[in-house]
């Protein structure tokens, strides 16, 4: 791998990391700001949503019935193109003393 690999691997992993910490804070401005325009989001097993509007219509009102959210890293893995990023982590949703993982 040259070096120039290593840093966009470095790069789009940092990328990542900062999504998952809006995710974390949720911060619905800052998480739609890193989606593209056409952006195809799916949350299994419901059918693909295409564009920021539709993905804040979705994440909004999840995101305003946590109390606290928390991605807990264990890998994360940037393809050698730097196209795809794979996270393997445990999500974990509160609402107030209950926590759903």
């Amino acid at each position: 791998m040259s070096g120039g690999s290593r840093t966009a691997s470095h790069d789009v992993e940092a990328l990542s990391l900062a999504f998952i910490d809006h995710w974390n804070r949720r911060d619905i401005d800052a998480i739609i700001a890193a989606l593209t325009e056409d952006i195809e989001y799916q949350n299994l097993p419901l059918p693909a949503m295409h564009g920021r509007a539709a993905v804040r219509a979705f994440i909004t009102p999840n995101l305003l019935r946590v109390s606290r959210m928390e991605f807990i890293i264990h890998s994360l893995a940037v393809s050698r193109d730097g196209l795809r990023v794979l996270t393997e982590r445990i999500d974990n949703f509160h609402f107030g003393e209950r926590c759903v993982s």
